[in-house]
């Protein structure tokens, strides 16, 4: 997973609230969200959406509130968890307060694919890779939303 976003219905339209480049926090139409997934070479296409239960829906209406509040927000290119700006999971975890956690941040295994790529990235940008360093990813985001025991719905 390389991107999270936030869904938002406003008379029955579907939008997504996301931290994207160039724009930072911004909403956009769920086409033009969903426009930008792509598969690699050899991969499906395709995204995930994750729900909350039921014993978070109470969260939504605060989240989406922050989140607004952050519109026009700059992006974060160095997904810095201490840092001013804001990168997509940054954005999520934050507006759903103690919902997610940072953790130790991980940008794959040595000789991979995935670790190449982000060795690249980084070091266009002069930077190291931020490996153990505090952060949220989307597939984290999505892994914590799996890993929610469920809880018992009230009749």
């Amino acid at each position: 997973l390389t991107h999270v976003g936030i869904v938002e219905f406003d008379d029955g339209e579907p939008y997504v609230w996301e931290a994207w480049p160039g724009r930072g926090v911004s909403r956009v139409g769920l086409r033009a969200f969903l426009s930008r997934v792509k598969a690699g070479e050899g991969q499906p296409g395709g995204f995930y959406v994750g729900r909350l239960d039921a014993a978070a829906q109470p969260l939504v209406e605060p989240a989406l509130t922050r989140i607004r509040a952050l519109s026009g927000s700059p992006y974060d290119p160095d997904f810095s968890w201490d840092g001013a700006g804001l990168y997509c999971s940054k954005l999520a975890a934050l507006v759903y307060g103690s919902l997610f956690k940072p953790r130790p941040m991980y940008f794959g295994r040595e000789g991979s694919r995935a670790r190449q790529v982000w060795r690249d990235y980084f070091a266009a940008r002069g930077i190291p890779i931020p490996d153990g360093l505090p952060g949220v990813s989307p597939l984290g985001l999505y892994l914590d939303l799996l890993a929610r025991p469920p809880r018992p719905q009230s009749r």
